[in-house]
């Protein structure tokens, strides 16, 4: 079994975006806060189904393939970031011995578009988007891990959904190149049916 802070070495191993898009708000989450994540859902990653919507690089995918997830699949609608994120599972793969890319899929499609079932989403939406995501992710699973910018705006939105519970708080800091206003946390959510 990998514990956290092997887990964590492994996802630095990730390819970052070199030029990320603020358009698509692709936010790069560390890999100590990942490894943590992952750590905290660990009972509903392994053996189970798992989804990373807006995956970007593949962090969370490729994370949860290494925890023992029957299937870790990753949506996003970049395709460069796409195969960043095949990339860096072969690497890991090779590095470790243990095999991810059986496990790892990557696919390019629109979130909001996503119908098939999973267990266990994990996901760090695009800001903009973080609610859309969300009531996609609770539409298609059973289990959502769910990282958000803690704002009193955000959390007023989460009270009104049932069964959410605020797992933990980091900080991170967000900064939005169109109006320079940086936020220093992201909070980690859970819904359950």
């Amino acid at each position: 079994m990998i514990n956290e802070a092997r887990l964590a070495i492994l996802l630095s191993l990730v390819k970052e975006h070199p030029f990320p898009n603020y358009f698509l708000q692709q936010y790069m989450i560390p890999p100590a806060i990942a490894a943590r994540i992952l750590s905290i859902a660990r009972k509903d990653i392994i053996g189970k189904i798992v989804f990373d919507l807006g995956c970007g690089t593949g962090r969370f995918t490729i994370g949860s393939a290494l925890i023992g997830a029957k299937l870790a699949k990753g949506f996003d609608i970049d395709k460069y970031v796409l195969n960043l994120a095949l990339e860096s599972a072969k690497i890991i793969e090779s590095r470790v011995g243990i095999l991810i890319t059986n496990v790892c899929k990557f696919e390019l499609r629109n979130v909001l578009e996503i119908e098939e079932k999973c267990d266990t989403v994990i996901q760090f939406p695009p800001l903009d988007y973080g609610m859309e995501f969300f009531k996609k992710a609770v539409e298609i699973s059973n289990v959502v891990y769910s990282v958000h910018q803690n704002s009193r705006k955000i959390l007023e939105k989460l009270e009104s959904i049932d069964k959410i519970e605020v797992i933990e708080n980091f900080n991170y800091p967000l900064v939005s190149e169109e109006n320079g206003i940086v936020n220093r946390g992201i909070i980690l959510i859970k819904w359950k049916k």
